[in-house]
C-alpha cells in the first residue's frame, strides 16, 4: 500500500507531465483543467489536448478586453464590428476619390459624410 507521500508525489508528478509537455504548454489553460479536475493519466490527456485548437494569448486577451482599434485616433469610438467598420472607410475613401475625380458635387459628398477634400 502507498504512503500519503507517495501518493502526493505520483499526484504532482502526473500535474507537472500534463503542463511541461509541448501540448500543455501550448493550451494552458486547458492543460490546467484536465490536470487539476480530471483523472486522466497524462498520455490521456496529452492525447486529448493535441485534437484541441492552441490558445493563443493574444486572443484571450482580445476576448477579455475587446477591440482595440488601433487606426481610430485617440478618444475615438471603438467599432465592435470590424467588418462594418471597415465597409464605412471604404465608403468614406470611395467618396473622397469620387470628389477629387469631380465624379460627384461637394453637396453630395457632405451629404455622404465627408467634410471637405481630403
Amino acid at each position: 500500500m502507498a504512503t500519503k507521500a507517495e501518493i502526493i508525489s505520483d499526484e504532482r508528478m502526473r500535474i507537472a507531465s500534463i503542463l511541461e509537455s509541448p501540448e500543455g504548454k501550448a493550451r494552458p489553460q486547458s492543460a490546467l483543467k484536465f490536470a487539476l479536475y480530471s483523472d486522466m493519466t497524462p498520455d490521456m490527456a496529452k492525447d486529448f489536448l493535441k485534437g484541441l485548437p492552441v490558445e493563443s494569448a493574444f486572443a484571450a486577451a482580445m476576448e477579455r478586453e475587446g477591440p482595440v482599434n488601433i487606426g481610430a485616433p485617440l478618444g475615438g469610438p471603438v467599432s465592435r464590428d470590424t467588418k462594418e467598420a471597415r465597409k464605412a472607410e471604404i465608403a468614406k475613401v470611395a467618396t473622397a476619390y469620387n470628389l477629387s475625380r469631380g465624379y460627384i458635387t461637394p453637396e453630395q459628398a457632405a451629404a455622404r459624410g465627408l467634410t471637405g477634400k481630403r
